[in-house]
């Protein structure tokens, strides 16, 4: 059996459709003060565009990170030291910033 639709049925869909994409919120952010976009934002950010900047920034730093923990890992390793900089010194700010509150 084929089912046909008549001019209301279509209207009505074609409505419903409508509705589905004025609310939906994959587009746009449900309605929000003002003042708190940028947080809302920055929880949730429903630009595809900066999710696709956050994730090529995630690669460049996660090998930042490992290029200095390879730098370090070998002055440890080495007992050496580039400038006035030693792994003892490393470890003492990381400590610092880490516990000083």
């Amino acid at each position: 059996m084929l089912f046909v639709m008549t001019d209301i049925e279509k209207r009505r869909l074609k409505l419903l459709q409508e509705t589905r994409k004025n609310y939906s919120e994959k587009y746009a952010p449900p309605a929000i003060h003002p003042r708190f976009k940028t947080t809302y934002h920055s929880l949730y950010g429903y630009e595809e565009e900066e999710a696709y900047h956050n994730q090529n920034t995630f690669w460049i730093r996660c090998v930042v990170a490992i290029l200095v923990f390879s730098l370090f890992y070998v002055m440890d390793y080495r007992k050496e030291t580039i400038g006035n900089i030693d792994n003892q010194f490393v470890v003492s700010e990381v400590h610092r910033n880490l516990f000083s509150k």
